[in-house]
């Protein structure tokens, strides 16, 4: 008996044959426009039905986060009158369909196929390997966009501010580190978490007014390379290196907290990093601890300092001997999907 997704896919076929004027061929691909609908209707379907045959505990796993993150993003928004959140394209298909943006990869390994580059079983195994390797990233980049906003609910925030992000130019790489003003921090119906590698400096994804706190709060994840020095830096604040090794990977957001919105308005220039009151870092993956061990973890936390101390948060419960030779200052929470297992860290913050 033939799997779907073969059978999806042998309608695919059927199809082409019945249209002379459709070519796949190894170097060669035409489509007409009037066979295009039909085509990639088929096309999609045989990906999508896949992904539902052969990676559906992983696409289970996609929509819970999808629902949970929607929900949040959407409460969020009701409560500061924001008109978007910007997230990076592939991480927005995701989070609102997550089958669209997973079968992503899976359009060159079925075009392969028909090219008869490839048979069934290489496909499967590319196709395969290819949606859970997407899955790993962009998964873990949705969960701590969660974490992060779920936190800013439970600061009750009353004022939503951002700063005006600036992308490097070749002019200011070419001139060296020159100065360069910091843009306010101003309030905002629009927040936004794309990426930029490079920029003049670098800035919070978002900053809050807590009612909880009554303070400022500055959120930064996802960090990137900051070029040029601000003409204004916090004097209150301690400036450390910035070691790109430590400090340029996933799942790493850095949290500040301040009576003064200014103080907290830039979080690094050319070579130097604030140190954060509070580090946070995001773990989606399963079994993470064994692949990666704490050790990284640690170094980031002996390194940058955190007045507050680093709370890793893990989506699902370690064992007791991953706790182990845990220093001072770093916590483990498992979250899940759980924004009330969160109230340590406003709880924390309040004690500044």
């Amino acid at each position: 008996m033939q799997n779907n997704w073969i059978s999806e896919y042998m309608e695919l076929k059927s199809f082409i044959s019945r249209q002379p004027e459709i070519e796949i061929e190894a170097n060669r691909i035409v489509i007409p426009e009037k066979s295009r609908p039909l085509f990639y209707e088929l096309f999609d379907k045989a990906r999508k039905t896949f992904i539902n045959e052969k990676r559906g505990t992983l696409l289970n796993n996609a929509n819970l986060l999808s629902q949970n993150y929607l929900s949040t993003e959407s409460t969020l928004m009701g409560l500061l009158s924001l008109e978007e959140i910007c997230l990076e394209n592939r991480l927005r298909r995701f989070l609102n369909n997550p089958i669209d943006q997973l079968m992503q990869n899976l359009f060159d390994p079925l075009f392969n196929l028909l090219k008869e580059r490839t048979d069934i079983e290489e496909f499967e195994n590319e196709a395969s390997q290819a949606v859970a390797e997407q899955y790993k990233i962009i998964s873990g980049l949705g969960y701590e966009k969660w974490i992060l906003m779920s936190l800013v609910l439970l600061l009750e925030p009353d004022k939503f501010l951002r700063v005006k992000i600036e992308p490097v130019t070749a002019i200011d790489i070419q001139h060296g580190p020159t100065e360069t003003d910091i843009n306010p921090a101003e309030e905002s119906k629009q927040a936004r978490f794309e990426y930029m590698p490079d920029t003049k400096l670098m800035v919070p994804d978002m900053i809050i007014h807590s009612k909880v706190l009554n303070k400022f709060v500055s959120i930064k994840s996802e960090m990137n390379i900051a070029h040029l020095i601000p003409t204004y830096k916090s004097e209150k604040r301690e400036w450390l290196d910035f070691n790109r090794e430590l400090y340029l990977t996933p799942g790493l957001s850095l949290t500040y907290i301040d009576d003064d919105v200014s103080d907290i308005s830039l979080v690094s220039y050319v070579e130097k990093i604030c140190k954060p009151d509070l580090i946070i870092e995001c773990r989606a993956e399963e079994n993470w601890h064994k692949r990666e061990g704490l050790n990284k973890v640690k170094l980031r936390h002996d390194t940058l300092k955190p007045r507050l101390g680093t709370y890793i948060i893990s989506k699902e419960v370690l064992p007791e001997q991953a706790l182990e030779g845990l220093e001072d200052g770093i916590n483990i929470l498992a979250v899940r999907f759980n924004q009330s297992e969160l109230r340590s860290i406003v709880d924390v913050l309040a004690r500044l």
